[in-house]
């Protein structure tokens, strides 16, 4: 079973029942077949981290804004 799986001995594998069957699988399977799964949804040419970087850059900058607004809005109230 090791080598049509192609472990080495004391290398870890994944165990999961999926509908009643013992599912064993090696953690580079595992990695391969949710790429696979996950590729569906990536635009060809683009990077999931630059995507990713992107979205958290843009996150930063409205939660700055609505920090500001809130900051002004303070000083309105104490000033007024």
């Amino acid at each position: 079973m090791r080598q049509e799986l192609g472990l080495r001995a004391g290398q870890s594998v994944f165990l999961d029942v999926e509908e009643g069957v013992l599912c064993v699988e090696s953690y580079s399977a595992r990695i391969r077949r949710i790429q696979n799964e996950f590729a569906q949804y990536i635009r060809p040419g683009s990077l999931v981290s630059d995507e990713l970087i992107a979205e958290r850059r843009e996150e930063a900058r409205r939660e700055m804004e609505e920090f500001e607004r809130d900051l002004r809005k303070e000083q309105v109230r104490k000033a007024g």
